[in-house]
């Protein structure tokens, strides 16, 4: 069904958490990232905050979005739209944003929006195992992460977005900031979730620094596969996304003579075997240790539930309302 721009905007302002940002730029004529990101700064008063200027706002948006690559059918800026969007949707729908300090609203927004910029299209094992100049760069270890961190900070710089802060906000800011856009790093997954489960009574809010940035880099991670939690439809636009970007990097894998990857044979791969283990294996045990904290988000694991047992079965199932 077509949505026109009122319904659209309307939708936003209702929180609707399966709005499609692939027609953003058709309905609105905004860059979906720019749009999205100006939206929740407002909502949560981030530039109030931190006498973050309008014009130098805008100039670090821009700039961020069009490090994101369009030809990458995944990785590019719709997809930080939507982890900005989901962020949005699950710190409002959470409560977060009701006991969280401004500097970690703003670093957690901050982190969505850069968390995938600049990206080349292949993952960390890819660059290490070709010697790519991020590998070589970062020593191997979460090329891609410290890549989208450093570039992000180069940009926010270039905009002087951060000369609202002092010194010691600024500090704190940059290290929480770091500290989530690595943890975005899938190879770490097990350990960060270990790590989350053995807090002692795990709850929200907390008055321990480090449960609260592990609390909200959980939210972050549930945001960045949160097309996983969405309608059928929309979860299946990003699963072939994501599924071509995959078989990309098997041919680059092939042409360089190495092995490909799991999952990454497009002769081989049946998609809905690989999102059953996807899903079942690495998302839902996220999204329901944060639903356990956040009990109110129950709606989007439910939703989730539901498009597994499609891949499972083959079935459509209703989304959640």
């Amino acid at each position: 069904m077509a949505v026109n721009e009122k319904e659209y905007r309307r939708m936003a302002e209702d929180l609707e958490y399966n709005l499609d940002l692939f027609k953003a730029e058709e309905i609105l004529g905004e860059k979906p990232l720019k749009w999205v990101a100006r939206m929740v700064f407002k909502s949560h008063g981030i530039a109030e905050a931190f006498k973050i200027d309008e014009k130098k706002l805008n100039e670090f948006l821009s700039n961020t979005e069009g490090t994101y690559a369009p030809e990458n059918p995944y990785h590019n800026n719709v997809h930080a739209a939507d982890v900005t969007w989901n962020l949005h949707y699950l710190l409002c729908t959470s409560g977060l944003n009701m006991t969280m300090t401004k500097l970690e609203l703003f670093a957690c927004i901050f982190s969505a929006i850069i968390h995938d910029c600049d990206h080349p299209g292949y993952n960390n094992n890819f660059l290490v195992a070709t010697s790519h100049p991020l590998a070589l760069a970062h020593n191997d270890r979460s090329p891609l992460e410290n890549h989208h961190c450093s570039t992000g900070f180069s940009l926010a710089l270039q905009s002087d977005l951060f000369s609202g802060m002092t010194k010691e906000e600024y500090k704190k800011f940059r290290n929480l900031v770091i500290f989530f856009v690595l943890g975005t790093d899938f190879g770490r997954n097990g350990e960060i979730l270990q790590t989350i489960q053995q807090i002692e009574n795990v709850h929200w809010p907390t008055n321990s620094p480090e449960d609260r940035k592990l609390i909200i880099l959980l939210c972050l991670k549930c945001a960045d596969i949160g097309h996983v939690s969405k309608t059928f439809d929309l979860h299946r636009e990003w699963t072939g996304r994501i599924t071509e970007e995959f078989f990309n990097q098997g041919d680059a894998e092939l042409k360089n003579e190495l092995a490909v990857s799991p999952g990454m044979d497009r002769k081989s791969v049946k998609v809905a075997e690989s999102q059953t283990f996807f899903i079942g294996q690495i998302v839902l045990p996220m999204i329901r240790l944060f639903v356990s904290i956040f009990p109110s988000c129950e709606c989007r694991l439910q939703q989730a539930e539901q498009n597994l047992k499609f891949w499972k079965n083959g079935g459509i199932t209703k989304s959640c309302e």
